[in-house]
């Protein structure tokens, strides 16, 4: 074998083991963050919302509320170990996107005017 092709081909070969190593390590900690697909989602349920306002997240995407407008919630797939939503109210006259607790018993986030929103989980 050629001395000079032994240093290229041991890079190689360390390079692909460090990818490997990498991949053997990260996928299983993405995938125990993800949902099973029967699981239902955890922001699913009531929430005191802003002004003391009770909302309820429901299985069909939409938010309803007692009093105010109602909206709509979808999951926004993002690298962080929290789960991230993006909550649209009054057919998109107000956008909030929030974080939700590794307890998932608390929502924080801002809204389009950067103003912070929260939310406790009451059931």
């Amino acid at each position: 074998m050629n001395s000079k092709l032994w240093p290229v081909l041991m890079m190689r070969r360390f390079a692909l083991v460090a990818l490997w190593c990498a991949v053997v390590l990260l996928v299983p900690s993405i995938l125990a963050q993800l949902p099973a697909k029967d699981a239902p989602d955890p922001i699913l349920g009531k929430w005191r919302w802003i002004a003391h306002r009770v909302v309820v997240f429901q299985t069909d995407g939409k938010i309803s509320a007692a009093k105010g407008p109602q909206g709509t919630w979808e999951y926004v797939p993002d690298k962080a170990v929290e789960r991230k939503y993006k909550l649209t109210w009054g057919g998109g006259a107000w956008v909030d996107t929030v974080t939700l607790s590794t307890d998932s018993k608390k929502l924080r986030g801002r809204n389009l005017n950067g103003k912070e929103i929260s939310g406790e989980r009451i059931e």
